[in-house]
């Protein structure tokens, strides 16, 4: 007779962070969504208000899969999404996302919890598309770089391919948009492994750099303080 294990109980916090993540990234990724921004936007703070949660934020570190997953839908909607607004929101996101998984990065404990079999997030060793949760956090922090900062543009690239947020966003909007983009570098850089880190650095410095000029010459000393303290947190 095979014996009778019991099966492990359910926790019903995980169920509900489960339910309710899904359901917000399975409807951002549904294309119909983008032509209802009032949905958007409620996926988008439910999103927010989800992830603003400790709990949360442990067991999005706990699956890294989840958290690429995340960061991914993030990314889109920062090039499809034409409200500043709501883009504003999608860099929140991504900035708590990238918070948590720094903080877990800290950890040096690799021993899996023995009633999840999870292991606490480790320092990225590869910066390959879909598996890494740096890349990621680069691409939603250059997607909207890119559209303010002419100086990261490629040589010859047409403007038509960036198009402008400036025109469209107020003033407050536009300089907490730029402070979480330069906040998303410095942690991608801190989810690295010391030799995906060595890769990653000169992509960050540059940013940085771009930022700090653009902000100089027009004399946003706002963005620039910030962009000074990226740097000193790095260094």
């Amino acid at each position: 007779s095979v014996p009778f294990v019991p099966l492990a109980p359910r926790d019903p916090r995980q169920e509900r962070f489960h339910l309710v993540l899904c359901l917000a990234v399975q409807t951002l990724c549904t294309p119909a969504t983008l032509d209802c921004p009032q949905t958007t936007a409620h996926c988008l703070q439910s999103l927010r208000r989800l992830l603003g949660a400790q709990y949360a934020q442990t067991e999005l570190t706990g699956d890294p899969q989840l958290a690429i997953e995340v960061i991914g839908v993030l990314h889109r909607l920062m090039i499809t999404c034409q409200s500043p607004d709501m883009q504003l929101v999608t860099m929140e996101i991504a900035l708590l996302v990238g918070e948590s998984l720094a903080e877990a990065a800290k950890c040096l404990h690799t021993r899996a919890d023995a009633a999840t079999g999870k292991k606490p997030f480790c320092k990225e060793e590869c910066l390959d598309v879909g598996r890494s949760c740096a890349y990621g956090l680069l691409q939603v922090a250059a997607s909207f770089l890119l559209r303010v900062v002419e100086g990261l543009r490629p040589k010859g690239s047409s403007a038509a391919l960036y198009p402008a947020i400036a025109s469209r966003a107020s003033p407050g909007v536009l300089v907490a948009m730029s402070q979480i983009a330069i906040k998303l570098l410095v942690l991608a850089a801190r989810c690295c492994a010391p030799p995906t880190c060595t890769l990653v650095l000169p992509l960050v410095l540059h940013m940085l750099l771009a930022v700090l000029s653009c902000s100089s010459t027009s004399g946003d000393e706002t963005l620039a303080l910030s962009c000074l303290q990226c740097l000193q947190g790095l260094c």
